[in-house]
């Protein structure tokens, strides 16, 4: 289970991500289980967000960790590579939260 930290004063993914991650899936999800580096995610958030590379290397492993991506390593030309893919969709994402932000506020009254 991911250890969701909740902002009530956000509106749908952005009470748990900030607006650069919510760029990031949407991208993720549109390539629909194709994996890309973190180079190509960061190009495609920087697009619409100033944001630093590093800033988008750190919420992917998050996200990895969080078993929100997929992650996996790939060596090449310059060395190792992490490629991250949604595993699951919007909608499938928006339900596990919800179950599990839910089954954590139950365990915490109980």
């Amino acid at each position: 289970m991911a250890n969701w930290v909740y902002d009530s004063k956000g509106n749908g993914l952005s009470t748990v991500f900030f607006d650069y991650e919510i760029e990031a899936l949407h991208f993720l999800w549109t390539k629909r289980g194709e994996y890309k580096t973190s180079r190509e995610v960061w190009q495609q958030v920087s697009r619409k967000l100033t944001i630093s590379r590093a800033s988008i290397i750190n919420s992917l492993n998050k996200m990895a960790k969080m078993n929100v991506l997929e992650y996996k390593e790939t060596t090449g030309k310059g060395g190792h590579r992490g490629l991250y893919a949604a595993t699951k969709s919007e909608d499938e994402l928006r339900r596990q939260i919800s179950e599990e932000l839910s089954h954590s506020i139950k365990n915490n009254l109980d």
